[in-house]
């Protein structure tokens, strides 16, 4: 199987490096940069075509969100993982109406890490727990966060 290459977008230089050393462990995936926004994102993705983005929501200069649209613009083939400290579900469901490809809270496993990644690889938008909960949150409740 070959490795699924990846970029990691994080301003916060602690939590790229602690996600980093949590997926060193996981062959199958290998790490081809970091960029600490959505600008520098862009600049590298000129230079680098990674199989799917790691991408934070809270960044200066170019958040996660309005990243997200120009990635999904003129990278369409690169799946997008949102990461993110929101468990809040209308802002998960919002950012896959935007075309990401899966959702992550910063505060879960790596193992959810791991299989958010590859089963984004497998299906266009992978439903991992945080995901399947806010869709029925959504669709059920017109998403109040219980």
């Amino acid at each position: 199987m070959n490795k699924q290459t990846f970029i990691l977008t994080d301003d916060n230089h602690d939590y790229r490096k602690s996600c980093l050393f949590g997926l060193q462990d996981y062959e199958a995936v290998e790490c081809i940069g970091e960029a600490e926004n959505g600008q520098l994102l862009l600049a590298m993705l000129k230079e680098k075509q990674p199989d799917f983005l790691l991408l934070d929501i809270d960044m200066p200069i170019l958040n996660g969100e309005k990243t997200l649209v120009m990635v999904k613009a003129f990278y369409p083939k690169v799946k997008v993982i949102m990461l993110s400290m929101h468990h809040d579900y209308n802002v998960t469901m919002r950012l896959l109406s935007l075309g990401a490809n899966g959702y992550i809270t910063k505060d879960s496993d790596i193992e959810v890490f791991y299989k958010t990644i590859q089963g984004v690889q497998t299906v266009d938008t992978f439903f991992n727990d945080h995901v399947m909960r806010a869709f029925i949150a959504v669709t059920e409740n017109n998403g109040r966060h219980n």
